[in-house]
């Protein structure tokens, strides 16, 4: 089995490049290590660096919507598409709620609030269990099987923090 799967992974390697990785962390660790041109940076530094790159990463998300740029809305998001002069025409706020309705991931929310009103947040239908994890059935129970004393011509008791050994009777010699 083994030497049916290696061609196929080198195959998959060679086609998409040779830093190909299916792992998002690392792509995410990549794309940051060339934002960075792979130089220590102290923490300010860093914070700025980060910052511009996410920047523009949503500056992509925003060409998308108005269809230039490298990236392209998928067709089930197509609805949300609009030209670069009604875009320009539109306040911050608009562009906010644009972005919202076509990036959001919806989701099945309930919320709870408190008795007195003051405070509202979004109740989890799995509890606190991670994502993913889910409950198994619990153990049957189990009984220990009693060990018999083994049969011997002494005994050892511990009384009163002293130890005292017993011989039987036949060892004795009685």
């Amino acid at each position: 089995m083994c030497c049916r799967i290696i061609p196929h992974l080198r195959n998959n390697t060679a086609a998409n490049g040779c830093g190909w990785t299916n792992n998002n962390c690392e792509s995410v660790n990549d794309v940051l290590k060339h934002y960075i041109q792979w130089h220590p940076k102290i923490l300010p530094e860093l914070i700025r660096d980060l910052k511009a790159l996410v920047d523009g990463k949503y500056n992509e998300a925003d060409r998308a919507i108005v269809g230039q740029g490298n990236y392209r809305l998928r067709k089930s998001h197509e609805r949300h598409r609009m030209s670069f002069p009604d875009w320009l025409a539109m306040t911050e706020v608009q562009r906010q709620h644009k972005r919202d309705q076509c990036f959001k991931l919806a989701t099945r929310t309930i919320t709870s609030t408190s008795t007195d009103g003051s405070i509202s947040f979004v109740v989890n239908p799995n509890g606190s269990r991670k994502l993913n994890a889910r409950r198994r059935p619990c153990a049957g129970r189990t009984t220990s099987i009693k060990k018999v004393p083994k049969s011997s011509n002494s005994s050892i008791n511990h009384a009163n923090g002293k130890l005292k050994v017993r011989m039987s009777s036949q060892k004795q010699g009685i």
